[in-house]
């Protein structure tokens, strides 16, 4: 957990990941007094900020840090005291430690807060979204104060679900399409490979598979392979695979490639449709165990996205 977090100081920047998120920000801090009924700026001080939560997909625990870089400042802000604390809502809650504080607002003074949160979702079948909020006050030595509250986080999803298998409790970011890669199995992922290059989605994150339910994986299976050829050590390989919305019961032709073995299916371009293959069998049966393993391990649900690549 962590690994990316100098990438994530990096200003005005939003990424997320399957156990990462982090978002950048600029914040003013503006104290103000009111004199003879008239509101009086007494001090400044402007934050670049990042917010950055990091999960894991074997853990039930998981933590949301807050980070407060001072660019500039001027008036009392310069004496003023930082405290802060974060809050951890859904079906989570907030551990110990979990502050940011410090005396001084000067130019170039950093506050870094760590929410230490866990997930109530333990229980075998459980699950449930939660989100950590921070509340940040500063308060000037002549105690004028100024705050901010409510900074949400994207969602984190936390789980022990029993369909899935696993017995242990996890966190992860669900709307990140995490990959799932082929390249051991040489035959099946030129196969993915062409079917892409052809335009049908799944490898990127800005264009990724969602997950299907069983009865959708079987039915895409039927419609992609059911007439399939009768070849000693082959199989009929479908891509979008099986286990996704995009196969044939959204729509769509079936395409193939040379030397796929389906003389009776042209090829074709365009996001709809499935492409289909005949590949060693072998490869098609680990790739049903690399699948199955791969939702399991980052926490995949109906619904969710993921990707496939070929590198």
């Amino acid at each position: 957990m962590g690994a990316r977090y100098p990438t994530c100081r990096t200003p005005r920047q939003i990424y997320f990941f399957r156990d990462e998120v982090c978002a950048n920000f600029a914040y003013s801090y503006v104290l103000t007094r009111t004199v003879n009924g008239t509101p009086t700026v007494v001090g400044r001080a402007d934050f670049e900020t990042w917010r950055y939560s990091y999960t894991s997909a074997d853990l039930a625990n998981w933590s949301h840090e807050l980070g407060m870089e001072v660019v500039a400042s001027s008036g009392e802000a310069v004496g003023a005291t930082l405290d802060g604390f974060a809050v951890a809502g859904g079906a989570c809650s907030t551990g110990a430690d979990s502050t940011i504080g410090g005396v001084g607002l000067g130019t170039g003074k950093q506050f870094i807060g760590t929410g230490n949160i866990r997930s109530n979702s333990t229980e075998i079948g459980s699950w449930g979204y939660c989100s950590a909020n921070w509340t940040v006050s500063a308060t000037a030595p002549s105690g004028v104060r100024a705050s901010i509250t409510d900074w949400n986080e994207p969602g984190v999803r936390c789980d022990n679900y029993l369909s899935y298998q696993t017995r242990r409790p996890g966190c992860v970011v669900p709307q990140y399409p995490e990959a799932v890669s082929y390249d051991a199995l040489p035959d099946l992922a030129n196969h993915v490979l062409q079917a892409q290059q052809s335009g049908l989605p799944g490898a990127t994150v800005d264009n990724p598979l969602v997950k299907a339910d069983d009865a959708t994986t079987a039915r895409n299976r039927q419609l992609a392979c059911g007439d399939a050829p009768s070849i000693a050590g082959r199989s009929c390989d479908e891509y979008p695979v099986a286990t996704s919305k995009q196969g044939l019961t959204a729509g769509g032709e079936r395409r193939t490639f040379d030397q796929c073995s389906f003389p009776n299916i042209g090829a074709g371009s365009g996001a709809s449709g499935v492409s289909v293959c005949m590949v060693p069998e072998r490869q098609q049966f680990s790739q049903g165990g690399l699948n199955s393993a791969f939702f399991r391990e980052w926490r995949v649900f109906v619904d969710d996205p993921f990707r496939v690549v070929v590198r």
